[in-house]
């Protein structure tokens, strides 16, 4: 079975990344507008904004790692190409600056996002992501956007400032940002629907090892998608950024945290402390040391994939689903190692979901085979009570006992009457018996000798108990020796 399921897993996840990157893959009519220049724009301590960079303005190309150092107030530019001849109409623009900003489209004032400041308390921080559609071209070859922004509310020290300016037809534009996601949304919610089965299966009980883990992991592949949708779909002022990025790269601590601790309590392997803190202390080295999100999420992610497979790979052979999770992690591994910061974007949401999905299922079909296992040896215990209770009333050994007992009233009244006395301490041994317990043999000889002394019978030979595996461990089954010497 572990052959078809692997197949089976695999075809399901490059399905998902196949649809992911038909829908987002950028068509020919989306033109991401080149040759960006960056200036600080020249302000005082009071006064007026400007609203026009001077002529003597020293340009230089964008460097997005010293962008991002900028509080501004700084001023940015682009040239963007003339549309064809009636390609014009409603053509979109996408700027993505993570500050607040006033831009100009040839000179003239065109849209405030939020308010530009000289100092936080000046500044109203503006929408990361800005989609408008672009005022009618100049007529000629090349138009111009000025942006004159400030981002005296950063948070948090980023990496690089990522502007970017993207130019499309409206509908293209605006399916680009909302398609992929899609694909992820399906992929979320068929998550979050083999959560909910796993969590009926499970009520309320951890009933094998690593129950709780893959909640909390199930919890956390819920959680990364919806994070990461956050900009796209919703979009939130500048300052969220930083909250955001630090989110995710969380999120993707606690996933490679929680999945190699998964396989390894389900899958009962044994890692080493020293193995643990080491792997723990690279998570954390990774997250914090690294320059960038993307950087610290990348090696964080590789890191967990690399540990999962020491982990499946130590498992014992014939271990069921061992092979299809392993091909699911060396899969993921590829991808990472080719498209780096890329795979992040949407596939390892993907990956994720894909792998969860497999995991819950395959749990909660351990757990209910586990259930029917526990109802049939239910089943099976009543039985047998049922047949040992059975057996302990069946009538020859009663009718031994009133046969020896009328002989014993003609010969010896004193020795029936002990014989009747007697009778309590086989009945305790007899519901013993109907219990389906063992216990030591010596309490069951002793309930034999009671028995045996209070008839009185004669001792013709000297009698002895000896047992080869020793009489403090060794058990009877339930009224066995005293059966055995009432129906004999």
């Amino acid at each position: 079975m572990q052959i078809p399921r692997t197949l089976a897993v695999l075809a399901v996840l490059l399905a998902a990344v196949a649809a992911w990157l038909i829908v987002s893959t950028p068509p020919p009519e989306m033109r991401v507008v080149q040759g960006a220049q960056m200036a600080p724009a020249n302000v005082g301590a009071s006064g007026g904004l400007p609203t026009q960079p001077p002529q003597n303005l020293a340009w230089r190309p964008l460097d997005q790692q010293q962008l991002a150092e900028w509080h501004g107030p700084y001023w940015l530019r682009w040239h963007v190409p003339a549309p064809e001849s009636g390609a014009d109409h409603g053509r979109t623009v996408r700027l993505s600056l993570r500050a607040a900003s006033q831009l100009y489209w040839n000179g003239m004032p065109w849209i405030s996002n939020g308010a530009v400041g000289r100092t936080p308390e000046e500044e109203k921080p503006g929408r990361v992501d800005v989609v408008r559609v672009l005022p009618p071209p100049s007529g000629n070859a090349t138009d111009e956007l000025l942006v004159l922004a400030s981002s005296q509310q950063q948070r948090f020290a980023l990496h690089g400032a990522d502007a970017m300016l993207l130019i499309a037809p409206a509908p293209v534009l605006y399916g680009q940002i909302i398609l992929p996601w899609l694909i992820a949304a399906f992929a979320t919610g068929a998550l979050a629907a083999a959560c909910l089965y796993f969590l009926a299966v499970l009520r309320g009980q951890t009933r094998t090892p690593g129950a709780r883990l893959l909640l909390a992991l199930g919890v956390v592949g819920l959680a990364l998608p919806a994070v990461e949708a956050w900009r796209s779909l919703l979009g939130y002022t500048y300052p969220w950024h930083g909250v955001r990025l630090v989110a995710l790269l969380a999120l993707h601590v606690i996933a490679a945290v929680l999945l190699p601790a998964y396989l390894a309590r389900r899958f009962e392997v044994a890692v080493p402390k020293a193995g643990g803190f080491i792997y723990l202390a690279l998570i954390m080295a990774a997250a914090i040391a690294l320059p960038g999100f993307d950087t610290r999420s990348a090696a964080v992610l590789l890191l967990s994939l690399l540990a999962s497979m020491w982990v499946l790979l130590r498992t014992p052979s014939g271990q069921e689903d061992q092979w299809p999770i392993l091909a699911l992690l060396s899969a993921g591994l590829v991808a990472l190692l080719v498209a780096r910061g890329a795979f992040l974007d949407g596939p390892y949401f993907l990956l994720l979901a894909v792998l969860m999905v497999f995991l819950l299922l395959r749990h909660a079909a351990q757990l209910q085979a586990l259930d029917r296992h526990n109802a049939w040896l239910r089943e099976e215990r009543a039985r047998l009570s049922l047949q040992l209770l059975q057996r302990g009333i069946q009538p020859h050994w009663l009718m031994n006992t009133l046969t020896c007992l009328q002989e014993l009233i003609e010969q010896s009244p004193m020795r029936a009457s002990r014989l009747v006395e007697s009778l309590p301490i086989s009945s305790i041994a007899c519901a013993t018996a109907a219990a389906g317990r063992a216990f030591p043999c010596r309490t069951n000889w002793r309930c034999v000798a009671a028995i045996w002394i209070s008839s009185a019978l004669p001792w013709t030979s000297a009698w002895c108990w000896r047992s080869m595996a020793g009489t403090q461990r060794f058990r009877c089954p339930p009224a066995s020796c005293t059966r055995r010497w009432r129906t004999h």
